[in-house]
């Protein structure tokens, strides 16, 4: 087998899938294919969050806390937050890293997670910020995306596995009109909105899913149009509920931009727990008053840092999806990477796995600046790279064409971006 993988590289003949072979094949897409939607890639992300989180506002948060840092803790952590050749995800992968360390005391480390919750649930907080401020830049951007209605199939879903947090999918879905479909039943749940006060102002629906249901999820069936969508590491839309981890994901107010956006707003804002004149605040959750007056939480499913699945390390998300992803795999012989970094090792280790399984499988890796990661060395003749954005491949392998106003407006929307962030 090892002969196998060294030799292939050279042999790209014996690569390629024989003629009259259909080519099955999915989609697995990274911050990337958000971008032009609005959403920030990694070093804008982090910049963000520094821009924000500086060493002085980190210890002022740290003084208000309950449970307070310690100062040596701090002054060891500083110089990490403020390292310009650290990304966010690298930040957190070192206090993961510390948490780990078995060398050190059980107390130290709880504070290392401590800060490692902290900057994730900022994280995802970033990210909301992106989403809720700024419905009508998004709802602007998917005609940019009219591709993807031409992309998924009229006979039969296309999968699509997701590393992002957001819910841009989603809205595109909405907007375009193609259904998708992340595996819900369609049992529901109702939590109460409540406004500053505490008093009840409506309702806020929820799909509801058990547990226990995660290996048996209800997606499209295969001749059914539309996307079934999988989010790896976790998203802002879905929450883990009650003890057993049932999960709860909100259910638009409308299905377009708006009401997704909106729906997101009111999880943060109204989902609340009113508690001397002020709502209770928790890193990771949100607590919220039920119909009984009883305090309940929503706990973020949203992963980060480069431990994400260790056994070792509590997680809202689902690893069960993991699975998922690897079972799907095996029944492709194409792979479509858009706007995907591959950074994570348990993500690429799966890759190359299904790489390595076949020689007729195939991988095409979409970025405007691609690079094969080394790992994929070894199958290069069976690596297509296509130096594009998101939205530029989907037009090209679509047919779709911009008019020259909206090649136009795609340039004046690039410029914008500078006032999306917080």
């Amino acid at each position: 087998m090892l002969e196998d993988r060294e030799t292939e590289a050279s042999d790209a003949n014996r690569a390629r899938v024989p003629s009259g072979t259909r080519k099955l094949g999915m989609y697995f897409i990274g911050a990337g294919f958000s971008y032009e939607m609005g959403m920030p890639l990694v070093w804008e992300l982090t910049r963000e969050l520094t821009r924000w989180l500086t060493p002085a506002e980190l210890r002022e948060i740290n003084a208000g806390s309950n449970a307070p840092v310690p100062e040596d803790v701090l002054n060891e952590f500083e110089p990490v937050l403020s390292d310009a050749g650290r990304h966010y995800e690298q930040i957190i992968g070192w206090l993961q890293t510390r948490y780990l360390d078995s060398s050190i005391v059980r107390s130290r480390q709880l504070h290392y997670r401590r800060l490692y919750g902290f900057i994730t649930h900022m994280v995802g907080q970033l990210l909301v910020a992106r989403h809720t401020r700024n419905p009508q830049y998004f709802r602007a951007g998917v005609s940019y995306y009219r591709g993807l209605a031409r992309l998924v199939g009229s006979d039969a879903p296309t999968w699509f596995f997701s590393l992002n947090h957001d819910i841009c999918v989603e809205i595109l879905g909405a907007e375009l009109g193609i259904p998708v479909c992340v595996g819900f039943p369609e049992a529901s749940v109702e939590f109460p909105r409540r406004d500053a006060s505490g008093k009840v102002i409506g309702r806020l629906s929820f799909d509801y899913m058990r547990r226990d249901l995660l290996r048996n999820l209800t997606f499209l069936s295969p001749n059914e149009r539309g996307i079934n969508l999988v989010k790896l590491h976790g998203s802002l839309d879905v929450f883990a509920h009650t003890d057993d981890l049932d999960y709860v994901r909100v259910r638009p107010t409308t299905n377009d931009a708006f009401g997704w956006t909106e729906a997101l707003r009111r999880v943060e804002r109204e989902l609340a727990y009113i508690e001397d004149g002020r709502p209770v605040g928790v890193v990771g959750e949100i607590a919220f008053e039920d119909d009984d007056g009883q305090m309940q939480f929503l706990r973020r499913t949203v992963l980060a840092g480069q431990y994400k699945f260790d056994r070792r390390l509590s997680s809202n998300a689902p690893p069960e999806l993991l699975d998922l992803f690897r079972r799907k795999l095996d029944d492709v012989t194409t792979l479509t990477i858009i706007g995907c970094s591959m950074g994570d090792a348990h993500i690429n280790n799966i890759i190359e796995s299904w790489l390595s399984a076949s020689r007729q499988r195939t991988l095409t890796l979409v970025d405007p600046c691609p690079n094969l990661p080394p790992c994929l060395a070894p199958y290069a003749a069976r690596v297509e790279l296509r130096a594009q954005r998101a939205t530029q491949y989907l037009d090209e392998v679509s047919g779709n064409r911009l008019s020259l106003p909206e090649k136009a407006l795609r340039w004046v929307r690039s410029t914008g971006r500078r006032r999306l962030g917080p």
